[in-house]
């Protein structure tokens, strides 16, 4: 059990802007190669200013290894006095992998698979991938070991904030579990690149506070 004046806030970062993402056309999927574009290390910095500007600090640190998460959560760092050696790499928070499908055309993709996507739905898996729901119940059970069955942090008698960096269907997954909202939704409402989305857990059960907050990023120019 959580202690009555325990709370614990994850602040949910998607990576900024990177190479695959100026291909929409193409299917990303895991692309751990794919670096930051210019822009997205203006998001990237854009982020970190306002974590900076609003003096939020963090107890501990994640991240996904992927390139372009790592770059973002690096750069956020120069600005919020976080040393990188204190973040903590996590392979679970790796993107769903999209198997044979990475890199091909989506409109054909789609076009071929779509009557079985639409059949199976989250527990639809690309050949050699990974369904919605394997990429669930990967990120969701690090989150509850790590956090939910933690005893010295529910035991901490304060509130401690955690930055999560990642990336987009991962979190929309570990946000479906959270909250129980229907799974076709899964895919359906946007995570910005470098947007926040902000939950808290305490005695009285989950609260969300904002998702795909974006006001830091108003007026970037690529």
């Amino acid at each position: 059990m959580i202690s009555p004046n325990t709370e614990l806030v994850f602040w949910f970062f998607r990576h900024g802007q990177c190479i695959i993402n100026t291909k929409p056309e193409r299917i990303g999927g895991r692309s751990a190669w794919s670096p930051l574009t210019s822009l997205g290390v203006k998001q990237a910095n854009s982020l970190g200013s306002r974590l900076a500007a609003e003096k939020i600090k963090f107890d501990e640190i994640y991240s996904s290894p992927f390139v372009r998460v790592a770059q973002t959560v690096l750069a956020a760092c120069l600005h919020i006095e976080r040393h990188p050696d204190k973040v903590i790499f996590v392979p679970q928070l790796e993107e769903l992998d999209q198997g044979e499908w990475e890199g091909e055309e989506r409109d054909e993709i789609f076009a071929k698979y779509l009557k079985q996507i639409n059949y199976l739905g989250p527990w639809f898996r690309p050949p050699g991938g990974e369904s919605q729901k394997t990429v669930q119940r990967r990120v969701s059970a690090w989150f509850e070991e790590e956090f939910l069955h933690n005893e010295f942090f529910l035991k901490s008698e304060k509130t401690l904030n955690f930055a999560i960096f990642g990336s987009g269907m991962n979190f929309k997954c570990l946000f479906q579990e959270i909250t129980g909202w229907d799974a076709s939704l899964t895919w359906k409402f946007t995570l910005d690149n470098c947007s926040i989305s902000r939950f808290r857990f305490n005695e009285q059960g989950w609260f969300i506070d904002c998702i795909n907050d974006t006001g830091h990023l108003l007026g970037l120019l690529s």
